[in-house]
């Protein structure tokens, strides 16, 4: 696979030829098997391949000789046996199957076997069928599981879920922030456990404890934004109502999977701030409690 392929007459293929390029030019010999897909293939006179030549392409100018069967696939295709008065070589000793646009007028002299042709038909992309059973899936699965995360959240981590923590463009650009940066160190410092082999063991459990809080994120950011909008609604009422705003926004074409990106990644900031804070706030509890030990 490249961008441009050319084989000069000096240059031969011992074995089958597989190519898939922008452009093609081959100029010498294949000994056994040549497949070719390119947008544009030229062949000259000194090409020779032993066994069969398999093309697919826009432009084929062919010149040369095939010993086996050929069978070419071309929006374009050009038999080239002839350079200003001179005849140059251009021969198919096999069979020729072959599909354009429409039918060409080949000379006998050309290919030796059987000739066919079929249209050119150009192979469309499937586009991706929209499936409403496999939305729905994807929206329970999603929307449960920041449900549950959130539920267990309320019941055994109290005092994250009753922690106020207010959202404003501050915050959530410092969130950002930090959870962009917070992937790169992640990747740098995995890279650099895993050259020791001491710090294999480490950079795994770094990767495992980040992957967990990757995890959390989102559904922890929807509590979060649910806790700030917090009125009338029942507040899982709301929790279930933000969750499915969050998958159908993610779900939108082009801007979807940036914007659930982003939504992660500032989730991810803003519970390692709430980590680190935590962190704080214990050791200062702790030299706080040493003081008055001391005092008394």
């Amino acid at each position: 696979t490249c961008k441009s392929f050319k084989m000069d007459y000096y240059g031969s293929v011992a074995n089958d030829l597989h190519l898939a390029s922008r452009e093609a030019t081959l100029n010498s010999i294949v000994h056994r098997n040549a497949y070719i897909d390119s947008e544009t293939i030229n062949t000259s006179h000194d090409f020779m391949t032993y066994g069969d030549l398999k093309a697919e392409t826009i432009v084929f100018n062919f010149s040369g000789e095939v010993e086996g069967d050929t069978t070419i696939k071309a929006k374009t295709l050009n038999f080239i046996n002839s350079n200003g008065n001179d005849t140059v070589k251009c021969f198919i000793k096999g069979d020729l199957n072959y599909s354009t646009p429409s039918k060409l007028e080949i000379a006998d002299s050309i290919v030796n076997g059987e000739t066919t042709y079929s249209i050119y038909q150009e192979e469309k992309q499937a586009k991706p069928v929209f499936s409403i059973k496999d939305f729905i899936i994807k929206l329970i699965t999603f929307v449960l599981y920041v449900f549950i995360i959130v539920w267990l959240f309320v019941l055994f981590a109290k005092d994250y879920s009753n922690m106020d923590r207010p959202i404003t463009v501050k915050n959530v650009f410092s969130a950002l922030g930090i959870g962009l940066l917070s992937i790169l160190c992640v990747i740098i410092l995995s890279i650099l456990l895993l050259i020791t082999s001491i710090g294999s063991r480490l950079a795994l459990v770094l990767i495992v404890a980040y992957i967990l809080v990757l995890l959390l994120a989102t559904p922890l950011f929807v509590l979060d934004i649910a806790r700030a909008l917090r009125g009338k609604l029942n507040f899982f009422v709301l929790t279930l109502l933000l969750a499915l705003g969050v998958f159908i926004i993610s779900q939108l074409p082009y801007i979807g999977g940036l914007f659930l990106f982003l939504f992660k990644v500032t989730g991810t900031g803003r519970l390692i701030k709430y980590i680190i804070s935590k962190k704080s706030m214990l050791h200062y509890k702790e030299k706080e409690k040493n003081k008055t030990k001391q005092s008394k």
